[in-house]
């Protein structure tokens, strides 16, 4: 890391800390806690949660993640240590932390001192989240890195353990621990979607404690404690994280750095946690089929709607999140329940036009669309998130080619539809708004759009963003095979020309330590056209004035062109709303088409609404068009999946499954294996492995077609081999670029 880090180090165990309190703790090359050192968002790290449990006032040791503005805040730093002070309503907070210069751990510690005339009862949790991997493996596919962390408690030290799962018998990996000195913790957790819950931040997490350990799925570290601190007292206690590569020594490291914790004793509080909500059945949903606690199949079965109710804590969502992946053959997007998007261009996984989080707990929303009150300054998102309106409940629903969301809000009735062209590559979302009060409103439209432009989020200046007009675009030449595409956003509003505003520099519109969740730009009337040089996202806006009972039509356009011509020939295109009416009535009728060539009726009618539909939809367009999904987003055709998936489309789109075996019949060697998985052009790399079981399912997949079309003339197609260097004994697999071979 760069600065505004400052490094503590012993020469193995590193900690890199902002001023805010973010950072993230290294052993070695090894990432501790899970940081994607963004210098705009700064909400990872290593946190401690402070609790006044009368007054029921939170804040945490460093700005972050709490955000909550202290009375006085100061930061310090030398080679040894780093110290945060800061004093919140009659508290004074202390924490100071170094890195020990024998063991491979660190130490924060934190002093509470009471500056009022009452007793104060206070309640400590920190709060991290588990990476224990190689930094940029991790955030490449952190759902998945996840998956092998083991967490356990060590009774004898009161401490948490968290140990990888080697992958082979050549891997080995540290174990990371957690303990607390000088307090005895009263109650932990390290399952993260139980202590932060669902659809919530690490800023404001549920903080529920349940003792989680084992295969939690979303490993992290919570302990906590409760203690009393008198007026004019102080009580200072420890949190120490470590690693080691000897799991067997981890109690006897933490043991002698408890024995060591010589301090004042301190006063501890009886702990009791409360009780999880139970779900509750919504009798709002009785018109819907397969009906639960959000939602359900419309009566057509062409729609999964939810209706995420607005609550005292927030909108109640389900308990993960629940997708859909729109597509084209070369184009489509990602879409949660909440509105959180991910959209590609060719390749899903190194051509991302926007980023994929990969993280079902917050859900985190990189692209985000509101409208703001500009009489008043409300706003409020279009989705369910990132921000939504107070008090009001959201309809989202997922359909075949398309997610609609619909909110009633403020005397304002929206209407949104967000699908990609059939063909095309492009993405549109269809806005309509109704003024339902009796007087004149002036809103403003805003979007947001985090830039990627390739598989992660680039180092700063790496992108190419300016304007054309009203309309963005942006150019990655970093990303050699896509260079020589162009993304581009603008909006269209038939009949009107509203004043619009752009902003390409991520931290203007979210402000400092900022999210979508609270973008500062919102605060103003106007976004400002910045003079910095940061060029990291498409921000716009669009003021609109709206008459008692008048609808506004708008419709926004994102996407990627090749070339200069192909921008001009697409935006030419779809320059008028009605040009993008025509494209969803088209992607309609396609999925009703292509969808309705084969129902089944079952004694199980839960059943039939997947077979008649959405079992081959999520086959088209996730596993075969995108090879996409929430978990995983490869972008790569895989010689074993993506022939099952064809495969099983034969009775009802034969013509696709035809095309799937000579696509991979085209990816076999000539000593006969084949490409395990591959990017098509313009990557044309691919993963040569010594896999035996991709072997059967070209044979089976083939025979089966066959079988199902009298397709034999298939078998006359002539197609041509791949060469590569063969796998040496000592090699399983190698990632290559085959040569297409001479012989048939």
């Amino acid at each position: 890391m760069s600065n505004p880090y400052h490094r503590l180090s012993n020469g193995r165990y590193h900690v890199d800390l902002a001023e805010s309190g973010s950072g993230r703790s290294l052993f070695d090359w090894i990432a501790l806690n899970r940081c994607a050192a963004d210098a705009v968002d700064d909400s990872q790290g290593f946190f401690i949660h402070l609790l006044d449990l009368d007054r029921r006032f939170s804040w945490s040791a460093g700005l972050q993640p709490s955000l909550t503005q202290p009375d006085d805040y100061r930061f310090t730093a030398d080679e040894n240590s780093v110290r945060i002070e800061r004093l919140d309503h009659g508290i004074a907070t202390t924490m100071e932390v170094a890195v020990d210069p024998v063991d491979d751990l660190e130490i924060r510690k934190v002093t509470l001192t009471n500056k009022g005339e009452d007793i104060r009862h206070l309640e400590l949790t920190s709060n991290i989240e588990i990476a224990l991997a190689h930094p940029l493996g991790d955030l490449g596919h952190p759902a998945f890195s996840k998956l092998f962390v083991q967490t356990s408690m060590r009774s004898a030290c009161n401490t948490l353990v968290a140990a990888r799962r080697p992958r082979s018998a050549d891997e080995s990996w540290p174990v990371m621990f957690h303990a607390i000195l000088g307090a005895t913790p009263a109650a932990w957790e390290t399952c993260r979607l139980t202590f932060v819950g669902r659809g919530r931040s690490h800023a404001h997490p549920l903080g529920l404690m349940g003792g989680g350990l084992g295969n939690v799925l979303d490993p992290m570290f919570a302990l906590r404690t409760r203690l009393a601190v008198g007026p004019g007292e102080s009580v200072i206690l420890g949190f120490l994280l470590g690693a080691t590569a000897d799991a067997a020594g981890v109690e006897s490291i933490v043991l002698r750095h408890q024995s060591r914790w010589s301090r004042p004793p301190i006063k501890l509080l009886d702990f009791r946690e409360a009780e999880s909500e139970t779900i509750r059945s919504d009798h709002n949903n009785h018109d819907l089929l397969s009906p639960n606690h959000i939602g359900g199949f419309s009566r057509n079965g062409r729609e999964y709607v939810m209706r995420l109710r607005s609550t005292a804590d927030g909108l109640k969502l389900p308990p993960m999140p629940w997708c859909n992946v729109v597509a084209n053959e070369n184009f489509g997007f990602l879409i949660s329940e909440t509105g959180a998007t991910c959209t590609w261009s060719r390749n899903s996984q190194a051509n991302r036009l926007t980023p994929w989080s990969n993280d079902p707990v917050i859900d985190p929303h990189h692209e985000a669309f509101y409208l703001r009150d500009d009489d008043n300054g409300t706003f409020w998102s279009l989705f369910p998130g990132p921000c939504p309106a107070k008090n009001a409940d959201y309809e989202m629903a997922h359909g075949f080619g398309y997610s609609r969301c619909r909110l009633n809000v403020h005397g304002i009735v929206q209407d949104v539809t967000v699908f990609v062209a059939k063909n095309d590559p492009v993405r549109f979302m269809r806005v309509a708004f109704t003024n339902a009060s009796d007087i004149k409103r002036r809103l403003s439209l805003y979007g947001h759009q985090r830039l990627v432009l390739g598989t992660l989020p680039p180092d700063p200046g790496s992108l190419q963003v300016d304007k054309d007009g009203g309309m963005l675009i942006a150019r990655n030449p970093m990303n050699e095979a896509f260079r020589d595409g162009i993304v581009f956003c603008y909006g269209v509003f038939d009949g009107l020309s509203p004043v619009t505003h752009h902003c390409t520099d991520r931290l203007q519109f979210l402000g400092p330590h900022g999210s979508t969740s609270r973008p500062r730009a919102l605060l103003f009337p106007k976004l400002s056209d910045p003079t910095s040089t940061a060029q990291d996202c498409f921000a716009m806006q669009w003021c609109l004035e709206i008459d008692p009972g008048q609808t506004i039509n708008a419709l926004i356009v994102l996407g990627e062109a090749v070339g200069e011509k192909h921008l001009r020939d697409l935006t030419e295109k779809y320059s008028m709303t009605g040009a993008a009416d025509q494209e969803i009535k088209e992607v309609e009728r396609f999925w009703r088409d292509m969808l309705g060539g084969l129902q089944v009726k079952s004694p199980a009618p839960e059943l039939d609404l997947m077979v008649n539909g959405w079992l081959a939809y999520q086959t088209i367009a996730c596993r075969i068009w995108g090879r996409t999904a929430f978990y995983q987003s490869s972008g790569a055709f895989g010689f074993r999946d993506q022939l099952q998936d064809a495969g099983n489309l034969s009775l009802l789109w034969p013509e696709l499954t035809r095309s799937q075996i000579l696509r991979h019949a085209r990816h076999q060697f000539r000593e006969g294996d084949v490409l395990h998985w591959w990017h098509e052009a313009p990557l044309d790399r691919g993963v040569r492995t010594k896999f035996s079981d991709d072997l059967l399912w070209l044979p089976f997949v083939t025979a089966d077609y066959i079988r199902s079309t009298g397709d034999h003339a298939i078998l006359e197609e002539m197609i041509p081999f791949m060469e590569a260097p063969l796998l040496a004994p000592d090699e399983d697999e190698k990632f290559l670029q085959p040569l297409v071979s001479e012989e048939l």
